[in-house]
Formats: structure tokens, sequence, C-alpha cells
């Protein structure tokens, strides 16, 4: 199992106590990544920020890049895929609205078939940023 966080803003005893339990961190640049990445499964996700897909990779992971905004933000250019996705079970992946643009959809359902998830598709809007949500 793997985390991925910024060394320099992450909570250092957290990140020993994960690495005590054997998961292995990847260093990026950001110092909050949630709102980066959809958690597709224990060794999968999907991000568009590149320095997240370049780490995550090279540590042996499935990355989906997605090399466009598919979100919106109000009040900003764009938002983020972390913030627009949910993982709601082990076989369900939820999304906030529509991914419009056919080609990073079709990308997105497929990636997710390949780890046996399913969208999600909570509303008709265009997909849209909430910031993170937890699911108990």
């Amino acid at each position: 199992l793997e985390f991925y966080s910024n060394p320099v803003s992450a909570d250092r005893k957290l990140v020993n106590d994960l690495k005590a339990l054997s998961y292995i961190g990847i260093s990026v640049k950001q110092g909050y990544t949630n709102c980066s990445v959809c958690a597709v499964s224990d060794d999968a996700l999907i991000t568009s920020d590149p320095s997240i897909y370049k780490a995550c990779s090279s540590e042996g992971l499935d990355v989906l890049y997605i090399d466009k905004p598919i979100a919106s933000l109000e009040g900003f250019e764009y938002g983020f895929i972390g913030g627009s996705s949910i993982r709601l079970s082990d076989t369900d992946i939820a999304f906030t609205g529509q991914i419009t643009n056919e080609e990073i959809r079709g990308k997105t359902d497929s990636f997710l078939r390949k780890y046996g998830k399913t969208a999600v598709y909570l509303t008709e809007k265009v997909l849209f940023d909430t910031g993170s949500a937890i699911v108990f």
C-alpha cells in the first residue's frame, strides 16, 4: 500500500506510523494531494497533476493521467478530480457530475473497469469540485 505526501509539510509522526505499517511513501511537491487524486484501488489512481503522475508511475502504480481540466470549481479556472470523485465502495466510484469530454470519459470508464469499478455519475451537471468527501 502506498501514500503520497510532501515530506516538508506532512506530519512526521503520521508518515513514520504509516511506514511502520509497511506503507510505501511517495514524495510529491503538493502540500495537500487528496484534491488531485481519485483513488481507484490500492495500486491505481487518476490524476491531472503531472508531478503526482510522474512520482506514482515511477513507484509502479497504474496512473491514468488526464491532461485537460474536466471539473469546474466556482471562483476558479478549474476544479480537481479528487474533489469531484468519491470512492463509495469496493466497486463504485462516484463522480459529482458528468465528464463531458467523451475521450476522457471513455478512458476513465475503461480504467475503472480494469479494476472492477463502476463510475456512478451523481448529477447531470458538468463534473464539479466539492472539496473532499469522506464515506463512512
